[in-house]
Protein backbone atom coordinates (compact mmCIF):
# COMPACT_ATOMS: atom_id res chain seq x y z
CA UNK A 1 0.00 0.00 0.00
CA UNK A 2 1.34 3.38 -0.98
CA UNK A 3 1.80 5.98 1.74
CA UNK A 4 -0.47 8.88 0.91
CA UNK A 5 -2.73 11.14 2.94
CA UNK A 6 -5.71 8.79 2.92
CA UNK A 7 -3.56 5.80 3.88
CA UNK A 8 -1.97 7.76 6.71
CA UNK A 9 -5.39 8.94 7.92
CA UNK A 10 -6.77 5.40 7.91
CA UNK A 11 -3.74 4.29 9.95
CA UNK A 12 -4.41 7.10 12.46
CA UNK A 13 -1.17 8.91 11.63
CA UNK A 14 -2.71 12.23 10.50
CA UNK A 15 -5.88 14.22 11.14
CA UNK A 16 -8.26 15.58 8.51
CA UNK A 17 -7.01 19.09 9.20
CA UNK A 18 -3.50 18.11 8.08
CA UNK A 19 -4.54 17.77 4.45
CA UNK A 20 -3.62 21.43 3.88
CA UNK A 21 -0.07 20.67 5.04
CA UNK A 22 0.10 17.74 2.60
CA UNK A 23 -1.07 20.00 -0.22
CA UNK A 24 1.55 22.61 0.71
CA UNK A 25 4.25 19.91 0.84
CA UNK A 26 3.28 18.70 -2.62
CA UNK A 27 3.48 22.24 -4.03
CA UNK A 28 6.96 22.62 -2.56
CA UNK A 29 8.18 19.26 -3.85
CA UNK A 30 9.39 18.11 -7.24
CA UNK A 31 7.38 14.88 -7.24
CA UNK A 32 6.34 13.35 -10.54
CA UNK A 33 2.86 12.43 -9.35
CA UNK A 34 -0.31 14.45 -9.55
CA UNK A 35 -1.65 16.06 -6.38
CA UNK A 36 -4.72 13.84 -6.27
CA UNK A 37 -2.44 10.77 -6.41
CA UNK A 38 -0.23 12.17 -3.65
CA UNK A 39 -3.33 12.54 -1.49
CA UNK A 40 -4.59 9.07 -2.41
CA UNK A 41 -7.67 10.21 -4.31
CA UNK A 42 -8.97 9.67 -7.78
CA UNK A 43 -9.13 12.75 -9.95
CA UNK A 44 -12.91 12.81 -9.56
CA UNK A 45 -12.66 12.63 -5.75
CA UNK A 46 -10.13 15.45 -5.76
CA UNK A 47 -12.37 17.60 -7.94
CA UNK A 48 -15.25 17.02 -5.51
CA UNK A 49 -12.96 17.90 -2.59
CA UNK A 50 -11.84 21.14 -4.29
CA UNK A 51 -15.45 22.09 -4.95
CA UNK A 52 -16.61 21.19 -1.44
CA UNK A 53 -13.87 20.45 1.14
CA UNK A 54 -16.50 19.25 3.62
CA UNK A 55 -16.83 16.09 1.53
CA UNK A 56 -13.41 14.81 2.65
CA UNK A 57 -14.80 12.59 5.44
CA UNK A 58 -17.14 10.92 2.92
CA UNK A 59 -14.30 10.33 0.47
CA UNK A 60 -12.25 8.70 3.23
CA UNK A 61 -15.25 6.68 4.40
CA UNK A 62 -15.44 5.11 0.95
CA UNK A 63 -11.90 3.79 1.46
CA UNK A 64 -12.72 2.36 4.87
CA UNK A 65 -15.45 0.26 3.33
CA UNK A 66 -13.29 -1.23 0.56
Amino acid sequence: MKNNFIDFYLKGRVSLEEIDDWIDDWHESDLNEELHEYLGMTLHEYELFMYSPDILPLIILSYKEE
